[in-house]
């Protein structure tokens, strides 16, 4: 995956008329015109010096439809703190979520 601003798309291209500064829903057009299912999106939101707060967001491609947001806070503004938030996020609201509804 190549970088593109804040995107990562698998061949570094991106859907014209799309943002990635200001996605609003542009993260499913570009995740359809790709070729994939869902989208992911991670908002970083800082607060203040102390607060701050991390945000996932789960798209269908083809309507658009937000499928799922988790968000948790976090303190201090370090990589240590956005990798814990991050991992919370993924554990605790994606995999084990998802592993409740398996059947």
């Amino acid at each position: 995956m190549r970088p593109i601003g804040i995107w990562q798309t698998p061949d570094g291209s991106l859907p014209s008329g799309t943002s990635p500064k200001r996605p609003r829903g542009c993260d499913a057009e570009a995740a359809r015109e790709l070729g994939a299912e869902m989208s992911f999106v991670g908002f970083f939101r800082k607060a203040s010096v102390k607060e701050q707060y991390l945000e996932f967001r789960i798209r269908d491609a083809r309507s658009g439809e937000l499928r799922h947001v988790s968000q948790t806070d976090l303190r201090n503004e370090t990589d240590e703190s956005r990798s814990r938030a991050s991992k919370f996020l993924v554990k605790n609201a994606l995999v084990e979520s998802e592993l409740a509804t398996s059947p």
